[in-house]
């Protein structure tokens, strides 16, 4: 018997940033139960953001995951006995939870340094990704504006 939908359970607060999605990501990062190992290994690798970019790690971690999520996915659906990958628009959990397993797995796929220093890259990396990518366009925007005049 089905008893409805899983309630979700809210999440404390991370103790230094007071940011639930922190947790989240402290949740996602933390490997059999070494919550205060996986505390540890997200502060370094925050430090060290801070540390390069001179911009809060928060702003910049948030940015990461709103540009490594990915916003429509294909999913397949049943229509009169053919199946269909049909795009559909990614729930913001899902999002959040993909974009922090991806930049999880690209940290731990590396070799050579420690874990941190590994994460602290990939953060940085998808969150100025979009800023690369947005003055790119504005780059080639104003190029084509000049060409039409």
């Amino acid at each position: 018997m089905r008893s409805g939908p899983v309630k979700k359970r809210p999440l404390i607060p991370d103790r230094k940033y007071q940011s639930e999605t922190v947790t989240f990501f402290l949740h996602k990062v933390m490997t059999r139960g070494k919550k205060s190992l996986a505390r540890r290994l997200i502060y370094r690798a925050f430090a060290r953001v801070e540390q390069e970019l001179k911009t809060p790690a928060l702003e910049v971690f948030e940015e990461a995951l709103k540009n490594a999520g990915p916003l429509i996915e294909v999913r397949p659906r049943r229509v009169g006995g053919a199946n269909y990958l049909v795009p559909m628009e990614v729930k913001r959990s899902r999002r959040l939870t993909l974009a922090m397993r991806w930049i999880r797995e690209a940290a731990r796929e590396k070799q050579g340094k420690p874990f941190d220093s590994f994460l602290a890259e990939e953060i940085m990396a998808a969150g100025q990704a979009f800023c690369m990518l947005f003055s790119l366009a504005l780059a080639r925007n104003i190029d084509s504006a000049e060409a039409i005049e």
